[in-house]
């Protein structure tokens, strides 16, 4: 076996590790970004443990292969970088994303998928931006409890039992 299919055999088995990992996966086109904000891009996404990958859109259509995300292979075209989430809510790539594209507009989400079926494109990502993760909802929650007062709050809790 030569050396570069090795290192291509080697490419796609990490990407298929990651599909198999992932809670959710979206595909992006980084055309026009210089090496610095890819870099920023890449810290951010690695504080929040996304997985982010560029190769050859042959080896990710690869690996895609056979695999749950297989219907997203038709969105590998031009330059395209992958980010992988594993244990994440679904749609911290979303917003990382949509915050890196308010810098960098050259910069767009294709496409992306949660889980085993559900295929994310146009209007749904906006909606799946504002989605909170439990700990934001729980912060805000308590935020809530802590400004109106204990009686209130028993009231409240009452009134909801009742429902």
């Amino acid at each position: 076996m030569s050396k570069n299919l090795e290192k291509k055999t080697k490419k796609v088995r990490i990407i298929k590790k990651l599909l198999k990992d992932a809670v959710s996966v979206f595909i992006a086109d980084y055309r026009g970004i210089s090496n610095n904000h890819m870099n920023d891009l890449r810290i951010i996404c690695k504080e929040e443990k996304i997985s982010l990958q560029i190769q050859k859109n042959t080896v990710f259509k690869i690996a895609f292969n056979n695999t749950q995300y297989s219907s997203l292979k038709k969105f590998f075209v031009g330059p395209t970088i992958v980010a992988f989430s594993v244990g994440n809510r679904p749609s911290s790539i979303v917003k990382i994303f949509r915050n890196f594209m308010k810098e960098n507009s050259s910069f767009s989400i294709r496409s992306g998928m949660i889980g085993e079926d559900t295929v994310v494109e146009g209007e749904v990502m906006n909606k799946l931006e504002s989605i909170r993760c439990r700990e934001e909802a729980f912060l805000k929650f308590s935020m809530v409890v802590r400004e109106i007062s204990i009686l209130k709050f028993l009231r409240l809790l009452k009134k909801i039992v009742s429902i």
